[in-house]
């Protein structure tokens, strides 16, 4: 048995292999798809750190378990194929999990500032149109009293034309 690894379409694809014969030919048998991780993650990627170390974590999460249950089938192999794939796709360690707990809360602070951002300078947009609206509504209040004012005027003027006929 063997680790056999397949990039497609940008992930790296872990599968334990075993040789058998059939037919007179060897032939390659798939005895498990272990999972995948995105190849611009492995090993190790520093301009995306988090992503790299969550797809580690995250692959290795699914693997384990299915490593797990071919213990017996598997035997004494199995630790020769899981440091083939720790090879491959180095397990998170706990300096690099803690580093992802900083790194996440880095994010999650770097997120509520940009939404801070974003937040005032649409408080800011508003106060300027609140200003502008204000701006306007006084011009039409003025014109309002001056359009009631030749209202009452014309309205006098037809009351004084009315009592003269």
């Amino acid at each position: 048995m063997f680790i056999r690894f397949r990039e497609s379409h940008r992930r790296l694809k872990v599968y334990i292999t075993e040789n058998i014969r059939r037919d007179g030919r060897v032939r390659q048998e798939i005895i498990v798809y272990l999972g995948s991780v995105e190849t611009a993650l492995v090993p190790h990627n520093l301009k995306r750190e988090r992503d790299s170390i969550t797809g580690r974590v995250a692959f290795w999460e699914a693997a384990n378990p299915k490593l797990k249950n071919l213990a017996n089938r598997l035997g004494p192999d199995q630790q020769r194929l899981r440091m083939a794939v720790h090879a491959r796709i180095p397990w998170p360690m706990h300096a690099e999990r803690e580093r992802l707990e900083l790194l996440g809360a880095q994010a999650e602070a770097d997120l509520w500032h940009r939404l801070y951002g974003d937040s005032s300078k649409l408080i800011e947009a508003n106060e300027k149109l609140i200003a502008k609206a204000n701006e306007q509504n006084s011009e039409l209040r003025r014109d309002a009293l001056r359009e009631i004012a030749h209202a009452n005027e014309w309205a006098a003027k037809a009351s004084a034309l009315q009592q003269k006929s």
